[in-house]
């Protein structure tokens, strides 16, 4: 599909897959399996990459304070950890972010008191 297709030509051309991985890309190993598809390891350096950047088709962003690289995560794509649990405290938690997270959250109560 072209960058300009429509909402039904992707629905079509994706069917099942659209709701069940292209969606929701967490459900993709146990969907995949399911279908006959077994993950293998890719061979060759790769990466991870964030989801809800606001680049995708959702819309949605993510923005602020991430959650530190868990033991799940740098087992199922092989990224390496943080030697100490400060050094991923800190890599997701830096002032910077934690700062962007208190403004949004400010943001919100006062749009909500504004609104109610």
């Amino acid at each position: 599909l072209g960058v300009a297709a429509t909402q039904e030509q992707v629905i079509e051309a994706f069917g099942e897959r659209l709701a069940a991985i292209i969606g929701a890309h967490r459900n993709a190993r146990v969907w995949l399996s399911k279908h006959g598809n077994k993950l293998e390891p890719l061979g060759f350096p790769g990466a991870v990459y964030q989801v809800d950047t606001g680049e995708n088709h959702s819309g949605k962003s993510l923005q602020g304070m991430a959650r530190p690289v868990g033991r799940a995560l740098a087992r199922d794509f092989g990224v390496p950890r943080p030697r100490s649990a400060w050094a991923a405290w800190r890599s997701a938690y830096a002032p910077a972010e934690i700062a962007f997270t208190l403004r949004e959250r400010r943001e919100k109560r006062r749009k909500a008191r504004a609104e109610g």
